[in-house]
């Protein structure tokens, strides 16, 4: 399991910040985009802003979607919940 983290605690006292896209881990960053498609599965559990949600359907195996974020993506590779 790799879970992504784009918002972690920032230096004052706890609060949360989004990191610099730099430093953003996520399956679509240039860096990382082959950890999608070597994944067995991508679980999307929250629905950030920053990810590119169609990169990430196009390179996995299999995305199970439990935010929706998929909707309207087309790809026999997603399972979304309550689908």
């Amino acid at each position: 399991m790799k879970p992504n983290r784009p918002y972690t605690p920032g230096p004052d006292e706890g609060r949360w910040r989004a990191r610099d896209r730099d430093d953003v881990d996520g399956l679509n960053e240039p860096g990382n985009r082959p950890a999608a498609a070597a994944a067995d599965c991508v679980v999307i559990a929250t629905d950030h802003g920053c990810h590119d949600y169609a990169d990430i359907v196009a390179r996995a195996k299999l995305v199970f979607d439990t935010r929706g974020v998929t909707r309207g993506l087309r790809g026999d590779n997603i399972v979304r919940l309550g689908e």
